[in-house]
């Protein structure tokens, strides 16, 4: 049985101590075995990432696979749990394994998603056979935290969610702080090849709650990306006043055209037309042989919505962090208009699995790369500041990058532990044989993030003046320390660099002025940046 690949890491570590000592993205080599977990699974049912590890307050992992025991003949749901060493956790599962198993005695089913609840109950969702043999329904088995199908919840741990008409999979479980529980996913008739996306609302026993959108669920039901419709769920998220966020994408009939979607609900469970005016926005894709999904998406506590998006043009890779407004627009103070590229340069082709805002709201991504020369996969965790921008740091520069030999075509997931260490899982099939399916998991240091506060504020003050302007304006602005990487440029409406005015240039901590000539400039509206390596400013400029 293969393993990660630890001795390129290592010898990176090593030529590289000074960087990593600084502030995180250390690999830690005391979690699991020689920094790594290895657990065999089946290949995944479902065609992108969902969730299928988190951890839980006492710092420990718990995960969910597909099981096959070949003496029993028998296919399984298997729940793991490991302490926040890494080893099995012996107080967990059936003669305390480490291990819970859920029995389908013959029938159909197949995992789907996970999540753990605010008190360490573990939600599983599977897709199974309904009341109605035409139809598939959503399993939802909720464990106690000693590994034992919990018997408050449903029938001995079990409850059936069924659609009146359809079939129905919970592809992402949110629970509640009130004990209710969000699902979503998607509904359809597999036979007409219809699909629509789906939110429903549980209570704490398992029970469909019917006032939630039109009898207990919200279906999307448009059927043309015109109409800005959603089919499936990758992601669900809740803002601070219940409004509930979603992710995911439409796909036409074919499947050689995909495009990225988030949408609001509000907490009834109807669409917010407070949002993007119809509460569903499109983001990505539709245009000539492009896949694009809304990978994930997590909400700042200001209601701001973080989205990580991967588009695939059959050729190349495109994966990138999107920041919206409480109204659905693109937030251009975030990173260069609102957005940031998520790749790094070890990789030819990048697929983005995963994101999470820290509690100083600082974001973390990972995403999976393959080099076509060196046919090495790759995994990568970046972290950047609330404002978009690379911590440099973090890791090499902003990004911690682990070479996998083992496993490919990987998707996954990240988890932040209690103490904000990063725990990344991998899943794919093994490289040699390709008969094997394994997920693998490694822990990152992360010690510098403290308290709930953002992280320190550098840049401040900034003022532009006059504005509209003829040939030059004064930029004036506070430094609270010396900055040996001060970029200012303008650039114009669709991001496009029009003038830069300092490359990586030192500034003094203090009042900071800057006389800039915007004189051969044609007369329009343009976004002035100001970047220091921790944080971005943008400011409007009118020249007339």
């Amino acid at each position: 049985m293969k393993r990660l690949l630890l001795l390129a890491f290592s010898c990176f570590l090593l030529l590289n101590n000074s960087v990593f000592a600084q502030t995180g993205g250390k690999f830690d080599t005391t979690f699991g075995k020689n920094g790594f977990i290895e657990l065999a699974t089946l290949p995944s049912e479902v065609g992108f990432p969902t969730k299928r590890m988190d951890t839980d307050a006492s710092g420990r992992t718990v995960t969910v696979v597909d099981f096959y025991d070949e003496v029993l003949d028998e296919f399984f749901i298997k729940v793991t749990r490991f302490d926040a060493s890494g080893k099995l956790d012996k107080t967990f599962g059936e003669n305390n394994s480490g291990e819970a198993f859920i029995e389908f005695n013959g029938s159909e089913s197949f995992f789907m998603s996970m999540a753990l609840q605010a008190d360490g109950k573990i939600l599983v969702s599977a897709i199974g056979e309904g009341s109605s043999q035409n139809n598939f329904s959503i399993h939802l088995y909720r464990f106690t935290t000693k590994g034992e199908l919990d018997q408050t919840f449903g029938t001995d741990g079990f409850a059936l969610i069924e659609d009146a008409d359809l079939s129905a999979a919970a592809l992402a479980i949110q629970p509640l702080a009130d004990g209710n529980i969000l699902l979503g996913g998607v509904v359809g008739d597999a036979l007409e090849g219809t699909f629509f996306a789906m939110v429903c609302k549980v209570n704490n026993k398992g029970e469909l709650i019917k006032t939630f959108g039109e009898l207990g669920f919200f279906k999307n039901s448009g059927v043309s990306p015109s109409a800005l419709s959603l089919q499936f769920i990758t992601d669900i998220a809740v803002t601070t006043n219940g409004s509930i966020v979603i992710s995911g994408f439409f796909t036409d009939e074919d499947e050689e055209l995909r495009e990225g979607l988030i949408a609001r609900l509000t907490p009834a469970g109807k669409l917010d037309p407070s949002f993007a005016s119809t509460g569903i926005k499109q983001i990505k894709g539709f245009t000539s042989d492009v896949l694009a999904t809304v990978v994930g998406i997590d909400v700042q506590k200001d209601g701001k919505i973080i989205a990580l998006t991967t588009t695939f043009d059959g050729v190349s890779v495109e994966n990138e962090l999107i920041r919206f407004n409480v109204n659905g627009s693109t937030d251009l103070a975030f990173a260069a208009q609102g957005k940031t590229s998520v790749n790094y340069d070890e990789a030819d082709l990048t697929f983005a699995i995963d994101l999470k805002i820290l509690a100083n709201n600082q974001i973390v991504t990972a995403v999976q790369g393959y080099n076509l020369t060196s046919e090495v996969f790759y995994s990568a965790v970046n972290r950047y500041s609330s404002s978009g921008v690379l911590d440099k740091k973090f890791g090499n520069f902003g990004t911690s990058i682990v070479e996998i030999d083992s496993i490919e075509g990987t998707t996954g997931n990240l988890a932040i532990a209690p103490n904000n260490n990063i725990i990344v899982m991998l899943e794919g099939e093994e490289v040699v044989s390709g008969d094997n399916y394994y997920q693998y998991f490694y822990r990152l240091l992360n010690p510098d993030v403290v308290g709930v506060k953002d992280e320190v504020v550098v840049l401040e003050n900034v003022k532009i003046a006059p504005n509209p302007t003829f040939n030059t304006f004064t930029l004036s602005y506070n430094l609270e320390k010396n900055q040996n990487d001060v970029n200012i440029d303008l650039i114009d409406l669709e991001g496009r660099l029009v003038k830069k005015f300092t490359n990586n240039e030192t500034r003094q901590e203090g009042r900071n002025q800057e006389i800039l000539d915007v004189s051969s400039i044609v007369s329009g509206i343009y976004f002035l940046k100001i970047q220091t390596a921790e944080q971005v400013k943008q400011l409007k400029v009118v020249k007339i």
